[in-house]
């Protein structure tokens, strides 16, 4: 494996130095996207110095070899390249937060971590085929974990690594969500989720220059508010928070099974209860419709429409205002207990990256890009 080119950027969400750009390590060189939230525990047990998360990855792979991938709480997809083992290893955090492309031409292994960098290169072409559509058609916006949607592109899989050497790619799981009896009682379950819940967003707020929040009234998301804020209050700071609404709501809205009343009362009932920077923003169906196309392009693949376009637009109001966001999306999808109850990961597991955090640039929904 002698010719390897790496390399990735990456938008200003946080305060970086060059080294966390693009590390060479004498024989050891790493492209990195994310965001590891325990950078300072590793950094402590680690015998060399780091400035960053690309060089406290890269010397934790030196120091422990690729099992210290363990060690890691965040959200990241990174490669590592091994000249001296003639290896390259690729790691994909443990809930599959940030996207891991990858397809293979001949022994040349090309990934990125967005459609658009992998297609940059001419022999890389997006063509689909048969289980593309079914992809799209049959079980869309969800994908199989491991489907890249187009023909001969592949996702690595969350919570696995790598490892391309004699130009074949071999993946295996390195953390694994186990099921127990559940034996705790009331109080120690209330303790339990308190804690999971406070911790998640607080490792988040601690990492973030400058944090925004995603509030609809749901519980999810009103939540991840409610911590969010009573930790800046301490440190005299204020969250800016945001809802959207749709034009045309006030005459229009009909209940369902799905929402079965308006998100507006309850965003009111948390700005009287906390001290939040709020801007109230609604988006017409023009607006939507002129955003088809780009949230598509975007996504890189058809999603999910509407839900998307809306995304692409409240991203764009909220943009100049900070460089990342607190949300409860997902919350109901990745957790055990659907809608009934609205209680999800965000509640019940919100350890270890589960919380979403998007970061955001208008022109881009994706974080960053690097390729090999």
């Amino acid at each position: 494996m002698n010719n390897i080119i790496s390399g990735f950027c990456r938008n200003g969400t946080f305060e970086f130095t060059q080294g966390e750009r693009f590390t060479l390590h004498k024989k050891f060189s790493i492209a990195y996207t994310g965001r590891l939230y325990n950078a300072a525990q590793i950094k402590a047990e680690l015998n060399a110095e780091c400035s960053g998360d690309a060089q406290v990855l890269l010397n934790a792979y030196v120091q422990w070899g690729a099992d210290f991938v363990n060690k890691l709480n965040g959200a990241f997809a990174f490669a590592i390249h091994d000249s001296h083992a003639q290896k390259l290893y690729l790691f994909r955090d443990h809930a599959g937060i940030k996207p891991l492309l990858y397809a293979i031409r001949g022994d040349t292994l090309v990934f990125a971590s967005d459609y658009d960098t992998l297609f940059k290169l001419d022999y890389i072409t997006p063509e689909i085929d048969l289980q593309s559509l079914r992809e799209v058609f049959g079980i869309g916006p969800a994908r199989k974990p491991d489907s890249g949607v187009f023909k001969g592109v592949h996702q690595l899989r969350p919570a696995h690594c790598g490892v391309f050497e004699g130009g074949k790619l071999t993946a295996k799981r390195y953390r694994t969500l186990t099921s127990r009896p559940h034996t705790d009682n009331y109080e120690q379950t209330v303790e339990t989720v308190y804690n999971l819940v406070t911790d998640a967003v607080h490792i988040r707020v601690a990492n973030s220059r400058r944090l925004c929040s995603m509030l609809s009234g749901g519980v999810d998301s009103s939540i991840v508010t409610a911590v969010a804020s009573r930790y800046l209050s301490e440190r005299g700071d204020t969250i800016n928070t945001f809802s959207l609404d749709f034009a045309g709501n006030d005459q229009h809205f009909a209940a369902n099974d799905f929402q079965p009343e308006r998100d507006r009362p309850f965003v009111d009932e948390m700005l009287r209860k906390y001290p939040l920077n709020h801007t109230y923003t609604e988006c017409g169906q023009e607006a939507l419709a002129d955003l088809l196309h780009a949230a598509t392009d975007a996504r890189g693949v058809p999603g999910m429409a509407d839900i998307d376009t809306s995304l692409l637009y409240f991203c764009g109001v909220i943009n100049p205002h900070g460089d990342a966001v607190l949300t409860g999306e997902c919350a109901d999808e990745t957790g055990c207990i659907r809608w009934g109850s609205q209680v999800g990961v965000t509640l019940v597991g919100g350890i270890d990256g589960i919380i979403s955090i998007h970061h955001f640039k208008l022109s881009s929904l994706s974080n960053s890009t690097f390729s090999v």
